[in-house]
C-alpha cells in the first residue's frame, strides 16, 4: 500500500504516482516491428573479411587490417543501434551526461560488455594511426570470437524493435469473478516517454508523490469500481524516478532476466 490513494471519488487528470508492484507480474505479451536486415547483416560483412584476412600465415599488415575491419564490425552496429533507437534523446530523458559514449550507453542499458571491445579500439587506433605492430594470431583470433558474440548477442535488437509490452498480475484462486491487473507501455512514438495504460487496485494508486513509485500524467479521469480497482491511462512524467528501470524492462522483453537487481545495471 502507498500513501495518498485515490478516493472513491473520480480523480481529475492530473499526476498520480503508481506502485512498483507490477515489477514482479508475469510478462504477458508484446508487439514489435522489423527492422531492415540489410543493416542489421553489414556488420558481418566486416567480420567475415577479418576472418579472411586473420589466417596463421598472415603477415603484420594483414593481421592489422583484421583489426580494423573487426572494429568497423563493431562501429556499425553500435552506430546502427543509437540510430534506430534514438539513443542520444534517451540520454537526455534519462539525465545522462551527453559526454556518455556510445559503448557506455549499451552497457548502462545492459546491451554490451564494452571492457574488451575498448580494447580492440585502443588497438585499431594504434596500427591505424602509429604503424606499430598488430597483435599476434592468437589474439587476433579472440578478437575474432568477441566481436562475434557482439554482434549475435544484439542482433535481436538489429532486427525488431520493441513497440508495446504488457505485464499482468498472476491470478490467484479466488471465490468470484475479479478484473485482472495488468499494465501496458507504449513506445511507439513516445520519444521515450511511454504511454501507460492499466488496472490496479485502489491502494496501488497514489496522489501524492512516492519514492518507490512510477509519477503518471494522466490523460483521463480515474473512476474506482465498486470491485476496489482503476483503470489508469496516461504517460510516464519526464522526471519519474523510475524511468530508467522501465527503459531497462523495456530492453528485456523476451530475453532472460540478466540477473541484476529488478533488470537495473550494476
Amino acid at each position: 500500500m502507498i500513501p495518498s490513494q485515490v478516493g472513491d471519488e473520480p480523480q481529475k487528470p492530473g499526476t498520480v504516482w503508481l506502485s512498483p508492484n507490477w515489477r514482479d507480474w508475469y510478462d504477458d505479451g508484446w508487439t514489435a516491428t522489423n527492422i531492415d536486415r540489410m543493416t542489421a547483416q553489414r556488420p558481418y560483412l566486416h567480420w567475415h573479411l577479418a576472418v579472411e584476412l586473420a589466417t596463421p600465415d598472415a603477415d603484420d599488415v594483414r593481421r592489422g587490417t583484421a583489426i580494423h575491419k573487426l572494429w568497423n564490425a563493431v562501429e556499425s552496429r553500435v552506430k546502427m543501434l543509437h540510430a534506430e533507437y534514438d539513443l542520444s534523446s534517451l540520454k537526455g530523458v534519462l539525465g545522462w551526461s551527453r559526454r556518455t559514449d556510445r559503448l557506455q550507453t549499451l552497457h548502462l542499458l545492459g546491451l554490451a560488455r564494452p571492457l574488451i571491445l575498448l580494447r580492440l579500439k585502443e588497438l585499431r587506433n594504434i596500427v591505424e594511426h602509429q604503424d606499430q605492430c598488430a597483435p599476434p594470431y592468437e589474439d587476433c583470433s579472440t578478437y575474432i570470437d568477441t566481436v562475434w558474440y557482439f554482434l549475435r548477442s544484439t542482433d535481436i535488437f538489429a532486427s525488431r524493435r520493441i513497440s508495446t509490452f504488457e505485464k499482468s498480475e498472476p491470478l490467484s484462486i479466488s471465490t468470484g469473478p475479479r478484473r485482472p491487473k495488468f499494465i501496458s507501455f507504449d513506445f511507439d512514438g513516445q520519444e521515450w516517454l511511454p504511454a501507460v495504460r492499466g488496472c490496479f487496485s485502489v491502494t496501488e494508486v497514489a496522489t501524492h508523490p512516492h519514492p518507490e513509485a512510477i509519477e503518471l500524467n494522466l490523460s483521463h479521469s480515474l473512476k474506482p469500481e465498486d470491485d476496489g480497482l482503476v483503470y489508469v491511462r496516461g504517460s510516464v512524467a519526464p522526471a519519474s524516478p523510475h524511468l530508467s528501470e522501465i527503459v531497462r524492462h523495456y530492453f528485456l522483453v523476451d530475453l532472460p532476466n540478466d540477473g541484476t537487481a529488478n533488470g537495473r545495471a550494476e
